[in-house]
């Protein structure tokens, strides 16, 4: 079987190539804009993150060396058990703290996680 093509038939075909590459052009600039604010989110959340954890261990090292400081020879020789234990419930007590930030900074990354694929994933389902 012989195909012919008419001019009118070869119009429609290119404007209908046309008007998809238009489509996928428009859908590429939004797909990267979408990129660039969620990258920018990801970012910020991450960096706040990272950010609350380092304050957080800088003051925390601030408070066992100004504790471990209290244990010089001298002053455990002028005073009683009492003061060192006092000074091991302040590092007891740092622990502990420390011990909940690192389950703080596990809860936020695996949220972080989660605002990732949620982003993600609604975008690209949307996109479909």
């Amino acid at each position: 079987m012989k195909m012919t093509s008419s001019l009118k038939g070869a119009e429609m075909i290119e404007a209908q190539r046309d008007s998809r590459r238009q489509r996928h052009i428009v859908c590429l600039k939004e797909s990267e804009k979408f990129v660039d604010q969620f990258y920018d989110n990801f970012s910020e959340k991450k960096n706040e993150i990272k950010e609350k954890i380092r304050v957080f261990l800088e003051r925390s090292d601030v408070e066992i060396e100004e504790a471990m400081s209290g244990l010089t020879h001298e002053a455990l020789l002028a005073n009683e058990i009492g003061y060192v234990n006092g000074i091991w419930e302040k590092v007891n007590h740092n622990r502990s703290q420390r011990t909940q930030q690192v389950q703080n900074l596990r809860n936020g990354l695996d949220n972080l996680k989660a605002f990732q694929q949620k982003g993600s994933g609604s975008y690209i389902d949307g996109m479909r």
